[in-house]
């Protein structure tokens, strides 16, 4: 999408699997990774939405998807502090 946001089409899971794929890469973020040298630490805050919930048109799924996100991050700011 743009910066630091991507999306992510996954065109064969139903919303449990889909939650399923988010949290598995959320975890694989969350290891440390060497870039030039340095360990870094990378976190995410991941929303999903569902096309038959959430609406068929390609900018409402974005829509809905973008405000999950960032609900999700919200939740991690409330629970950080």
């Amino acid at each position: 999408m743009g910066g630091d946001e991507f999306v992510l089409l996954i065109t064969d899971a139903a919303g449990a699997e889909a939650d399923d794929v988010g949290r598995r890469i959320e975890a694989s973020l969350t290891e440390p990774m060497l870039f030039g040298g340095e360990e870094i630490h990378v976190h995410a805050s991941i929303g999903r939405a569902t096309l038959f919930e959430d609406g068929e048109i390609e900018d409402a799924l974005i829509s809905a998807a973008d405000a999950a996100m960032y609900r999700n991050k919200e939740s991690r700011r409330l629970r950080a502090s």
